[in-house]
């Protein structure tokens, strides 16, 4: 049987149809999952990403019409079996995704068609240097925000960004009240709050190093990454946040690791109620990848994945380590941990957000939110590259 093949790995010749003219046929889409398999005529009713192979059979056209684009996940492929075709109406098209980003780096979903994508130009061969007090990069990123709290004042911290690709996160705990750890973030969000920038579901990658701390806080310090409202924090204290949580493991007073990193996921509804309003992590357990604390002066990739279930009521998470490639030929990815926040099973806090409109402790954050952000604890020094956000499909 003669096939012809569009993929991402592949490319071999094309007898693909474009022509101003569809074909009578039924609207079709392909499914939220799995392979689509078109057995009779039907044109694609709108802009969509196949995330599994496209197999047109059966003597059936696929039509792609005017305007319209079908997205051919990474890794997958559009095969046309012989006596089918794919008729391109002239507007129309068909694209295939890298599947890795600009870094080299894999991508473990498709983009959403349409969506929005985000990701650091640290190589762009400008040096620069953002204060910890919500200094923005104004001249080559204005999405970037560093903030958070470092001894004496904020301003004594910063992100200080080489331009060869490596941003340096820098900060300083108080000397004496071990209630105050430094506390430096990043954050990326649209500086005009527009809601049409809101984040929805997504993967999120960055790689860090640990360098160094002057605290113990072996609950936050490490490559925490997270998706909610949190750079405004002190205004709207109901922050809507879920945190992936790659946390280095205990330390001693001099920095050194004396345990095992621990990897959990929570959920942070009340940003005013401290751990009150925080779940404990999930799944329980240290979840640990290392057999030990997270070692220095090492790149550790990971990745965090938000998506939204259950026709958009519910919420899965999934955490992503790369460990020991650096990102060479895409990273080698190792799926952690994953969860499920939902109605069955809930992430229950004790002190909700009063200022919600109706307070509940087990609420389940499925809206868009401005902020993805990653953050630190107790650390004087973490490096970071390779930070990219992008939008990916729901589940079903």
């Amino acid at each position: 049987m003669k096939t012809v093949i569009i993929s991402a790995i592949i490319a071999v010749s094309l007898a693909i149809l474009f022509s101003s003219h569809g074909a009578n046929a039924l609207n079709c889409s392909p499914p939220a999952n799995g392979d689509w398999n078109i057995t009779a005529n039907c044109t694609l009713a709108s802009n969509a990403t196949a995330t599994g192979h496209v197999r047109v059979q059966n003597n059936s056209v696929l039509t792609i019409p005017n305007t319209f684009t079908l997205g051919i996940a990474p890794n997958m492929y559009l095969k046309v079996e012989y006596g089918s075709g794919v008729l391109i109406q002239v507007g129309g098209k068909i694209t295939v995704e890298s599947k890795t980003d600009r870094f080299g780096v894999q991508k473990l979903y498709p983009t959403r068609l349409g969506g929005t994508t985000w990701t650091e130009n640290w190589d762009n061969g400008h040096p620069r240097i953002l204060l910890l007090n919500n200094t923005a990069d104004k001249q080559y990123d204005p999405w970037v925000h560093a903030t958070g709290y470092s001894y004496p004042i904020s301003t004594s911290g910063n992100l200080t960004i080489l331009g060869n690709g490596v941003a340096k996160l820098m900060a300083r705990s108080h000397p004496t009240d071990t209630s105050r750890p430094s506390q430096p973030r990043i954050y990326v969000y649209d500086p005009t709050n527009s809601s049409a920038s809101y984040w929805r579901d997504v993967e999120v990658t960055i790689y860090g190093m640990r360098v160094s701390e002057d605290a113990n806080d072996s609950g936050s310090a490490g490559f925490q990454l997270a998706r909610g409202y949190h750079h405004d924090d002190i205004n709207r204290t109901c922050v809507h946040t879920y945190y992936s949580r790659m946390n280095y493991g205990v330390v001693n007073g001099s920095g050194y690791p004396t345990n095992l990193n621990v990897n959990n996921f929570k959920k942070e509804l009340n940003f005013t109620s401290s751990s009150n309003g925080t779940t404990n992590g999930r799944p329980s357990g240290n979840n640990n990848f290392t057999n030990t604390a997270l070692p220095k002066d090492q790149w550790f990739g990971h990745k965090f994945i938000y998506q939204h279930y259950n026709n958009g009521t519910w919420v899965h998470l999934e955490m992503w380590v790369d460990k020991s490639s650096n990102g060479t030929s895409g990273g080698t990815w190792q799926k952690v941990i994953s969860a499920n926040d939902n109605s069955t099973k809930p992430w229950s806090v004790t002190s909700p957000c009063t200022k919600d409109p109706n307070p509940n402790s087990s609420y389940v954050i499925i809206e868009s939110v401005p902020d993805i952000f990653t953050r630190n604890t107790g650390i004087t020094e973490a490096d970071y590259k390779f930070f990219s956000i992008r939008e990916i499909n729901p589940l079903p």
